[in-house]
């Protein structure tokens, strides 16, 4: 069942359109033919482990970090602007999450990267492989990203990491992230590369709890393969 604020915008990458609909609470683009459902029953974010729950990480260890990850990836020459689909990302920037949901080779990284290029908007991006699927990895990429924006964000944050007993405190360590984003008190958006990466429960529960209460003035743009398990039929209800 297609939306009906769902609107067909261009042509992305070498492969059919993707559409975008601009929900109350968060925008979401993804491919028509194979766009899922998503409610109470059916939702993969009913089969979450939350984070109370999420007893089995062993450790969280020290983290080197690669910084391409938190690079932007550079534009090819060969790049076809698209100003259409450019003004709708601008749109839901209205909302706090943006969801781009195509498979390989649809153009998703190149048009996020084409937006950053010509944003005056601060960004942070940072590109997920399956180490992030270590909420140490996850957390300490995210923090080292927005205080390269805001120099000095994360102390907080950065000290429950390095507790012996952090592996415990995933929930806590997400309340603190969120309130020191809070009192950065300045807009900024988070881009999620190859979130299709990540399949730990942990992380997983993390982002959900972060998406639901991120401050006004903070926003993320999410691209995957495929549809998350993410409460994406919260987030439209709360709208």
């Amino acid at each position: 069942m297609i939306p009906t604020k769902a609107a067909m915008i261009s042509r992305l990458g070498k492969e059919p359109h993707l559409a975008v609909h601009l929900d109350s609470h968060f925008a979401m683009a993804y491919q028509p033919a194979r766009l899922v459902q998503h409610d109470s029953h059916n939702s993969p974010a009913s089969k979450w482990t939350s984070l109370s729950s999420c007893d089995t990480i062993s450790a969280m260890p020290a983290v080197s970090f690669l910084r391409t990850k938190l690079q932007i990836p550079p534009l090819r020459p060969t790049l076809v602007p698209r100003p259409r689909l450019i003004e709708r990302l601008r749109e839901g920037l209205t909302r706090h999450l943006i969801l781009v949901s195509a498979p390989v080779g649809y153009g998703k990284t190149t048009l996020l990267a084409h937006f950053a290029a010509h944003t005056d908007l601060p960004l942070v991006w940072y590109t997920l492989d399956p180490s992030d699927n270590d909420p140490a990895v996850f957390f300490n990429y995210l923090v080292t990203g927005v205080a390269a924006r805001h120099p000095g964000f994360g102390v907080a944050t950065r000290a429950l990491l390095s507790d012996p007993h952090a592996a415990t405190q995933v929930e806590q360590i997400a309340t603190v992230l969120l309130n020191e984003l809070a009192e950065a008190n300045s807009p900024l958006t988070i881009v999620l590369d190859d979130y299709h990466t990540i399949i730990a429960p942990p992380v997983h529960a993390t982002l959900d709890l972060l998406l639901a209460h991120l401050p006004p003035h903070i926003h993320m743009i999410i691209l995957t393969r495929a549809d998350p398990p993410l409460a994406l039929a919260r987030l439209r209800a709360r709208g």
